[in-house]
């Protein structure tokens, strides 16, 4: 529970830190640069352990594995960024965490995993809680309210698929390179950052380099407190997803004074109501 808890504490500093950022950054590339620069320094101090051993069972896959996931995760910052400044970092971070049924809905069709009562409850629950959140009548629908949400769903897809490969790795892969393709995931998105950076000529400052290296150090932690878990998955991840949730929708509105409306609460509800059903 332990590891646990710490992940969750620093899943949410990193959107927490992100909102934080906003304001200060004018070169987004250079800030997610030295976020997985922090990252990658992070997991050869502390997670990278050489088995040369465990080398001959290929190596292959958990490389290619981490530059799909490498890409993945700069998307996913990129989105989770936009969102932030666009919907606020509450409904940003639920969304992303309810990118949960994508994993469930590819463990039906790649690994003809059969879905139980619960999680087909679970999805639907989920969907219904997307279309209340989509539906205010004090708001007026114009192309602006639908490009928000827009922007909401995609961060949910992304998210979710990016839970899927590492799903996939932990199906296929060698549990002794687990390190190895953590390592892979960060250094992958260091060089789609650096090439990014690079193509847009954005320029070094102090500031984003300073937010970026400050995102980078939950960034790594919450990923391998996760791994450290022993805990069963039908614990791990309902109370993860919540956990993460309840943490940033808290700080959201104590220090960011953002507010939900009647039906986005009762669709929140239903939301951790469905992550815990996907989850058993």
């Amino acid at each position: 529970m332990y590891y646990l808890l710490l992940s969750i504490t620093f899943s949410a500093f990193v959107s927490i830190t992100m909102r934080l950022s906003d304001k200060h950054i004018r070169n987004n590339m250079t800030m997610f640069l030295s976020n997985y620069a922090v990252c990658i320094l992070l997991a050869i101090l502390f997670g990278l352990r050489v088995n040369t051993s465990a080398f001959s069972e290929g190596v292959i896959f958990p490389i290619g594995m981490g530059l799909i996931s490498g890409i993945m995760y700069l998307v996913n910052f990129i989105l989770l960024q936009v969102n932030i400044n666009r919907n606020g970092i509450v409904l940003s971070t639920t969304f992303m965490k309810l990118g949960v049924i994508v994993p469930t809905i590819m463990a039906v069709v790649v690994f003809h995993e059969t879905l139980t009562l619960t999680s087909i409850a679970g999805i639907c629950l989920a969907l219904i809680s997307v279309v209340i959140i989509n539906q205010n009548p004090n708001e007026v629908k114009n192309q602006n309210v639908s490009y928000q949400f827009s922007l909401l769903l995609i961060l949910l897809a992304a998210g979710g698929f990016t839970d899927s490969l590492a799903n996939i790795y932990d199906k296929c892969g060698s549990a002794s390179l687990k390190d190895l393709y953590l390592l892979c995931t960060f250094l992958f998105a260091f060089l789609c950052s650096l090439i990014i950076k690079t193509y847009k000529k954005q320029r070094f400052t102090f500031a984003d380099l300073g937010w970026g290296a400050l995102i980078g150090i939950p960034n790594y932690f919450s990923a391998r407190f996760l791994l450290l878990s022993q805990m069963p998955a039908t614990i791990v991840y309902p109370v993860y997803n919540i956990g993460t949730i309840v943490f940033v929708t808290i700080t959201g509105m104590i220090f960011f004074k953002e507010r939900l409306s009647l039906n986005k609460w009762i669709a929140m509800g239903i939301i951790f109501l469905a992550l815990f059903l996907l989850s058993i």
